[in-house]
């Protein structure tokens, strides 16, 4: 069976934060593009989980500072002394920016390959897409295998160490009768976000999920409760689920404010300068800048 090939300026890889941005910069700059996402979701690491029809922002928690929100999301900011998160969740985000874009979901680039002046991506829908531009936005583990994979030298390709996350999602019998006890950097209880009234988020950090990352989800709950009964603040809880992050934060990241590795081909994302969700955003704007200037 022949495959088909889809032509267009610039491919973007990925419908995370820095990758969604972009795409509708370009696309106000009436530039042509398309967005592959190898999920059936947007948004990445900007993340609302449904629980019941209830919400747990599991991902990202906080807008940026530096950024403004979208108007017709401004009724729903809100404010508390770690930042701007959005009523309703998190996922909000994404779905504004998604809502007028080209982007084919459940397709992942199996290989990038050099065709004369241009782009050639395979995918395993069997679909061949071709462009000027290609831009990865993937965590850098992610898209620096990609690369590998289709032929890059590694040493093009630079190195940057991310941490794992894992965190239970609880939905609660009933709330604790003083929830101020608790550590806010550990416990995030959701009807604080006007989420779920009965959901609380537990992350036992940074170093619990390196020992135990590669456990079974339901060993991985096991021991995330006893945390909470260690630390003297047993929970009610009625029904746990388990999200895990293998990429959820690089522990360093590049100066630059985005990385061609190749003529026309790019990386953008939280791994740039000054990091997380100010690089990821950051990124976005300044290869877009670069992107409408060189067409």
């Amino acid at each position: 069976m022949m495959e088909s090939t889809i032509s267009t300026e610039t491919v973007i890889i990925g419908a995370g934060l820095s990758g969604l941005i972009l795409a509708v910069s370009l696309q106000q700059n009436a530039r042509p593009i398309i967005v592959l996402e190898k999920s059936k979701g947007v948004g990445g690491r900007i993340s609302t989980r449904r629980i019941n029809n209830l919400g747990f922002d599991h991902g990202t928690p906080y807008w940026s500072d530096h950024y403004p929100v979208p108007a017709s999301l401004t009724s729903l900011m809100r404010k508390d002394h770690k930042g701007i998160f959005i009523e309703g969740g998190m996922n909000q985000f994404a779905k504004f920016f998604s809502q007028t874009l080209p982007i084919q979901r459940e397709t992942r680039v199996t290989r990038i390959s050099k065709n004369a002046d241009t782009w050639l991506l395979s995918t395993d829908s069997g679909h061949l897409y071709e462009a000027k531009n290609v831009v990865l936005t993937a965590p850098l583990p992610q898209a620096r295998e990609l690369l590998i994979q289709s032929g890059f030298a590694q040493e093009m390709i630079p190195e940057i160490t991310y941490s794992k996350t894992v965190l239970s999602l609880n939905v609660l019998n009933e709330l604790p009768s003083d929830t101020s006890q608790f550590n806010p950097s550990i416990f995030s209880f959701q009807n604080l976000r006007n989420l779920h009234p009965l959901g609380v988020i537990i992350n036992p950090g940074d170093e619990f999920a390196e020992k135990y990352f590669e456990e079974t989800d339901e060993e991985i709950l096991k021991k995330i409760a006893a945390f909470s009964d260690q630390a003297g603040l047993p929970l009610n809880v009625k029904t746990s689920e388990l999200k895990k992050w293998r990429y959820a934060r690089p522990l360093s990241h590049l100066q630059e404010s985005y990385l061609e590795v190749d003529e026309n081909l790019f990386l953008i994302g939280d791994f740039f300068s000054p990091g997380q969700i100010d690089g990821a955003l950051s990124s976005a704007e300044a290869l877009s800048k670069h992107l409408t200037r060189a067409i």
